[in-house]
């Protein structure tokens, strides 16, 4: 396998393009590090919106609403990943009764990988 350094440089730069693509439309829920919410978008304009304003935001929303799911479900398997690294198991597949190792071209393709391709879901 590739030196773990070069797979947790690749996991780091993915969480962090990540992050910054969630804090575009969504903050973190300060009760969960995990969490992250949408936000409904806004003009800054106090005044009641138009109709037709309104439901563009509410499009926009659950737009954002969307991509935060995915974003946010892609950012907790790099997290576990980088966990994985800390504690000694990342590259390694436990599924079928035994540990084995995961392909490194499944790693490059996918650095967050949890299973070899034998075990994909």
């Amino acid at each position: 396998m590739k030196d773990i350094n070069y797979f947790k440089a690749k996991l780091e730069e993915e969480k962090r393009k990540i992050e910054e693509e969630l804090s575009e439309t969504s903050i973190k829920n300060p009760k969960n590090k995990n969490d992250w919410e949408a936000v409904l978008p806004t003009d800054g304009d106090e005044r009641e919106p138009d109709p037709n304003e309104a439901a563009d935001n509410l499009e926009d929303y659950e737009a954002a609403f969307s991509v935060t799911d995915v974003l946010e479900a892609r950012l907790l398997d790099i997290n576990n990943a980088l966990d994985a690294i800390k504690n000694g198991t990342y590259g390694k597949c436990n599924v079928g009764g035994t540990v084995h190792d995961i392909e490194e071209d499944r790693l490059e393709a996918n650095p967050a990988s949890i299973t070899c391709t034998e075990h994909l879901k």
